[in-house]
């Protein structure tokens, strides 16, 4: 069965996998690891909750 958004809407989709495991590579600039996190942890409803700490550890001030 396809997934259809409606007539004429692209869409796409990633690996949460692979978006959490980026969000934690420092070889990449914070901006992108901020958005790996978000999508890489959102849940059915696209709402990403944090630990407390959580981000400030992926920034790499809560080491």
């Amino acid at each position: 069965m396809a997934i259809s958004f409606g007539h004429d809407r692209p869409w796409g989709g990633v690996s949460q996998h692979e978006y959490l495991r980026m969000a934690q590579n420092p070889t990449h600039q914070l901006a992108y690891r901020v958005h790996f996190a978000a999508i890489g942890w959102a849940d059915r409803h696209g709402h990403a909750g944090f630990a407390p700490g959580r981000l400030a550890a992926l920034a790499g001030q809560g080491r």
